[in-house]
């Protein structure tokens, strides 16, 4: 039911953001044709065209994609692991599993703090401060390589992957969950540029 429900909202919404991208489309040549000296540049002239055409790749190939894909892959991993679903009551090999991912756990929040507290660590900037957009994206791929290394790890524990094949299908499965969110951002990120184009160069 949740899943349907979320279907039916990101269809809705690729649906209006595929008509704002035809109607800018439309009044970005109605305006420029009717106002020639407007500050304003049309998509179906011929550098709007060359524009749309040449640009597309360059406008959704952003950071935003490279989270999005890890983050899912992340996701598709943490669900398909069963950790989200622990009972108090564990057998032997759930308890190793959980020990095991508890021990992974904190690893990695010892490097990143290594990383990053430390005088002079690796991820700071010039000025000595972490607060930045690169860290902040940084810290989002770290997260998630983290989830999908505890997730695997307590997944082979318990023995619900036991081939390289099953991690790599548990892999995907985060990818084809997110694969509206996928739909979304390339329409959203070519009707903002668009915008940018239209409007503001």
């Amino acid at each position: 039911m949740r899943n349907n429900r979320l279907l039916k909202i990101t269809s809705y919404s690729a649906v209006v953001l595929a008509s704002c991208q035809l109607l800018l489309i439309l009044v970005s040549w109605f305006i420029t044709a009717a106002i020639p000296d407007l500050n304003m540049h049309s998509l179906l002239s011929s550098e709007g065209i060359r524009w749309f055409m040449g640009q597309f790749t360059y406008n959704i190939a952003s950071p935003i994609l490279a989270l999005i894909t890890v983050a899912s892959i992340a996701y598709g991993c943490l669900v398909t692991s069963g950790l989200l679903g622990i009972k108090l009551h564990m057998d032997i090999r759930q308890r190793l599993a959980i020990r095991l991912a508890s021990l992974e756990v904190i690893i990695f929040i010892v490097a990143i703090l290594l990383l990053t507290i430390v005088p002079h660590a690796v991820l700071l900037n010039i000025d000595g401060h972490i607060l930045s957009t690169n860290f902040l994206i940084c810290m989002i791929s770290y997260i998630s390589f983290a989830i999908l290394v505890i997730s695997a790890t307590y997944s082979i524990s318990v023995g619900r992957i036991t081939s390289i094949s099953g991690l790599f299908t548990v892999m995907c499965e985060g990818i084809k969950k997110a694969a509206p969110i996928y739909i979304i951002y390339i329409l959203a990120a070519q009707l903002y540029y668009s915008i940018l184009f239209v409007f503001f160069s």
